[in-house]
């Protein structure tokens, strides 16, 4: 009930209506208690609302005014029928005092209850098991979230109150200084003036100046009595209780205009004439407004007017509603504040109470089985989730199985909301000891939701390790199915659907081009950085995550995502509250609309949702991640010795690829790893079984496997026309965006005149001439170039790599050679892509290093197949910088002269103009092309 609206009364009534033999009235304050104890021992709101008959006898009550020293203390209350005090005076644990008699009260009355929740009030309440506990509030939850235990039987809503002339009329008065005027000297003019109006008006009001500190508390008083003609006196916490009863006898007579308090005269107080606010400190917390309100809207005297509060004007947020803006309604604004601000307290409250213990039947306590009376309003999950595609029937009651270390101790779930709760315990020793003196415990919090209506299922945990996402998709996945799967980008970018005015601050770019550019994936910052992405972005960048701040139905919202199926907010909220959003969220990312933000985020294109593996997979690159941070690997090689290499030491290279799946291999010199990707594995990425060695991490994330981690960050997967896979996701290339292919870079050898064969790529004379290949080798071979390499075969580097020193740099070309698919060159886009997608495998041989130990382990290891036209080993390792600094140029060409260069303007073009949009960047010069007029 609001403060002011009569609790008092019914507080009274409650041991009435209850039949109690005795009660027990806690109260917050020493002038609260002596209000209380007064009203009881007169009945004085029951007889004057006519409740209780002049006949009824008043109880007998006692007020507790000295902290309750020994059992005699207790045996004392035996002779009232009402006990009224402080939980200083009569918490036993505090005062070393012995506990008081279980039976002693039936029936335990807290007044002003947000406090019940404080340690000091729960240790006196928990001494009464027995008895009935009632307890009355204006403020039904607290600032800090913490639970008020109890369940609601009855509200009285501050609207009503309004409503039913309980409360008269509230007016906020910003108070605007003129200019070089003392802020507090301006509000105290105001006042004054406010005062002496209502009192030519004949309204009986008094005037209270808040601010927050004592000595803030002495500057006012002087202001005040320089700048005014107002009697006022002050009100500290430190005063005796004579004190304050003094000056509130003299305010009550008109002795005096007003007083100055600092936090004192909130709770409980009951003065109707104080009519005028003076705010110098505003509270800043809505419980505490709402009380301070409530002392200044009541109606019960005569000759009162409407409440006036004077405050600078203030961008200051309470619950998300600037209060002191100009122009702020208050008659409209805090009913609705104090309504929205109850209901979810009560909505809270109703959500909770549908969980119940969902530990399996017959399982055994836990070694912290004390959390089994864990009480799911002190959890606060930070809103992050991983979001899954579930379908409509999804078991939240499987056990699941969480990985080892992890021991589940604590869990509930709900039916009526499709959500489970568990809480983890691990303990933990750190690595740099093994002394168990040193073992930690761990806790973690899992809060899952499944959305029925969407099928989504949504992942909160504070623990966000690939592991446990994997497990728990594994572990919800219908029997004989697949985990369960994230959502593409395009569908998850839909949480951007009704956001007013999105304000990005944090935005990642994937490199749509180029798996081997000097910069994969790039990060903008700032207060605008969508302001950053250009136009011409559209075609080379694609979007990551993003993070913003936006208005949602006129709230402030803050809200970011990444390409991993998550989606988070800068929010810790209750449980009720958390599956509200995933409930947002969930209906956005199912709607048919598409999200637009009016900013240059909508440059960046989001792909389409992927159903199937796209035909023609022939190219792979690592996620951005590995890029970004670099992980480390270990591998144990026969004979035990162990091996550690940066992942980005690996070749990963695509063996064989089809509509259902996609096997590549991650080696290095020494081993090859295999795996697969597919939609209809029991993950996305599965090892190959025959593999003789496990790839897993080494330092942080210490033994997890590396399949582990792909399955979060899968490779990029690129076919021949450039079309990207992205784990859910497919990009498809802009060939439309892209500029014309220079015709400059297209060469047309006369290859009838040098007798070749346009369609045989490689091997001994046919009837119509010498090979693509001869002809080039001997082209090569009387070039300028320091060394050429012939290197045609599985695993190649190119058909031909030729190095040419210059000083310091050393220009790498590398040549890849197709036949043509017709005896006439012509715009045959299989020729293209074929050439074209071994032209964008070369990109990953823009490392020296790696492209030299190539160089020698193919030609010590091949026999002859891979062999120096031109040079040798020790040329091309003096090429490549052995014991100096070189500086790669690369320049990739294709050789098809099935191609046509008349035939530039079709589809043909578009293709190598893709290529070459693909490979250019970092040391990457422009594809050149060798084909056909």
């Amino acid at each position: 009930m609001p403060t002011g609206s009569g609790k008092t009364a019914v507080l009274s009534a409650t041991p009435f209506v209850l039949r109690s033999e005795r009660a027990l009235v806690l109260t917050p304050s020493r002038l609260v208690r002596e209000q209380i104890a007064g009203n009881l021992s007169a009945l004085k709101g029951l007889r004057e609302l006519g409740a209780i008959g002049a006949e009824i006898p008043a109880p007998r009550v006692i007020t507790v005014r000295q902290r309750v020293a020994d059992a005699s203390g207790w045996e004392a209350f035996a002779d009232g029928d009402v006990v009224v005090g402080i939980p200083a005076s009569l918490n036993s644990s505090r005062n070393r005092a012995p506990r008081a008699p279980k039976d002693l009260f039936d029936l335990v009355l807290v007044d002003e209850a947000h406090h019940s929740a404080a340690k000091s009030w729960r240790e006196l309440l928990d001494q009464f098991p027995t008895a009935h506990h009632v307890l009355f509030t204006a403020t039904p939850f607290r600032r800090d979230r913490r639970e008020i235990d109890g369940r609601f039987v009855y509200t009285y809503e501050l609207r009503d109150a309004f409503s039913d002339g309980v409360f008269g009329r509230l007016e906020y008065r910003p108070v605007d200084p003129v200019q070089g005027e003392n802020p507090d000297v301006a509000i105290a003019r105001m006042a004054a003036v406010t005062l002496t109006d209502d009192r030519v008006a004949a309204l009986d009001h008094r005037l209270m100046v808040r601010t927050g500190s004592r000595t803030r508390a002495d500057e006012l008083a002087a202001i005040y009595r320089d700048n005014t003609d107002l009697r006022l006196e002050t009100v500290l916490g430190n005063h005796s209780l004579r004190h304050v009863t003094r000056v509130i006898q003299r305010l009550s007579r008109g002795e005096i205009d007003g007083i100055i308090c600092v936090d004192m005269l909130g709770e409980g107080f009951d003065l109707p004439t104080l009519k005028v606010a003076a705010l110098h400190a505003p509270h800043k917390s809505l419980a505490v407004t709402l009380q301070f309100i409530g002392r200044f809207a009541r109606t019960t005297a005569p000759n009162l007017g409407r409440a006036t509060f004077l405050a600078l004007a203030s961008e200051m947020l309470i619950e998300r509603e600037r209060l002191y803006r100009q122009g702020a309604a208050w008659e409209e604004i805090i009913p609705n504040l104090s309504s929205a601000r109850v209901r979810e307290e009560r909505e809270t409250r109703e959500v909770l109470e549908t969980f119940e213990d969902a530990r399996p039947k017959g399982a055994t306590a836990t070694a912290d089985s004390g959390l089994a009376d864990l009480s799911l309003h002190a959890l606060k999950p930070y809103h992050h989730v991983k979001i899954l595609r579930a379908g409509p029937d999804v078991d939240l009651t499987t056990v699941v199985a969480f990985p080892p270390g992890l021991e589940v101790v604590f869990q509930r779930f709900s039916a009526d909301h499709a959500a489970v709760v568990y809480v983890t315990r691990q303990v933990w020793r750190p690595d740099w000891s093994t002394v168990e003196h040193f073992d930690g415990v761990a806790y973690e919090l899992f809060v899952i939701h499944h959305h029925r209506d969407s099928g989504l299922l949504f992942i909160c945990t504070s623990r966000r390790v690939d592991q446990i996402y994997q497990c728990l998709a594994a572990a919800y996945a219908a029997p004989g199915s697949p985990p369960l799967r994230g959502l593409s980008h395009a569908k998850l970018n839909k949480v951007l659907l009704d956001l007013d005015s999105p304000r990005f601050f944090h935005i990642g770019k994937k490199n749509a081009l180029a798996a081997n550019r000097a910069v994969s994936y790039e990060t903008l910052a700032g207060p605008n950085a969508d302001e950053a992405i250009a136009q011409s972005d559209a075609r080379a960048y694609r979007r990551g995550h993003w993070f913003c701040s936006a208005k949602e139905d006129g709230v402030d919202i803050t809200i970011g995502l990444s390409s991993a199926s998550k989606v988070w907010s800068n929010a810790a909220t209750r449980i009720p509250q958390l599956i509200g959003w995933c409930g947002r969220l969930a209906r956005k990312i199912m709607s048919e609309r598409t999200a637009t933000t009016a900013s240059g985020l909508d440059i960046l294109t989001t792909g389409e949702e992927a159903t199937a593996i796209p035909a023609g997979v022939l190219y792979a690159s690592w996620h951005p991640s590995v890029y970004t941070y670099p992980i480390a690997i270990r591998y144990d090689r026969s004979g035990g010795a162990t091996t550690r290499r940066q992942l980005l030491d690996f070749e990963l290279q695509i063996e064989k690829a089809d509509l259902r799946s996609v096997t590549f291999t991650i080696r290095d010199d020494s081993i090859t790893y295999r795996a697969s990707f597919s939609y209809d594995t029991e993950r996305c990425i599965e090892p190959d079984p025959t593999n003789s060695v496990d790839l897993v991490f080494d330092g942080v994330m210490d033994g997890m496997s590396l399949t582990t981690y792909l399955n979060e960050r899968p490779p990029l997967f690129y076919t021949a026309d450039f079309t990207c896979l992205d784990a859910f996701t497919l990009h498809r290339p802009q060939l439309e965006t892209l500029n014309a292919f220079d015709p400059e870079r297209f060469e047309t050898p006369d290859w009838v005149t040098a007798g070749v064969d346009i369609m045989h790529e490689v091997g001994p004379p046919t009837p119509k001439g010498k090979s693509v290949h001869a002809y080039l080798e001997r082209e090569l071979a009387a070039g300028s170039a320091d060394v050429v390499f012939y290197d045609h075969g599985s695993g190649e580097i190119a058909d031909f790599v030729t190095l040419a020193i210059r000083g310091n740099e050393t220009h790498v070309t590398l040549y890849h050679c197709k036949g043509s698919g017709d005896e006439k060159p012509g715009e045959r886009v299989e020729d293209a892509y074929e050439v074209c997608g071994q032209v964008a495998k070369s990109t990953a041989w823009a490392e020296r290093r790696r492209l030299l130990s190539t160089i020698s382990r193919r030609f010590a290891s091949r026999g002859g197949e891979s062999r120096f036209v031109k040079g040798d080993i020790d040329t091309a390792r003096h090429a490549l910088g052995d014991g100096r600094y070189v500086r790669l140029v690369m320049q990739i060409v294709a050789v098809q002269p099935g191609l046509s260069k008349a035939k530039l303007s079709g589809k043909v073009g578009a293709i190598l103009a893709a290529a070459d949009d693909f490979i250019f960047g970092g040391p990457c010069a422009r594809l050149r092309v060798m084909g056909s007029q």
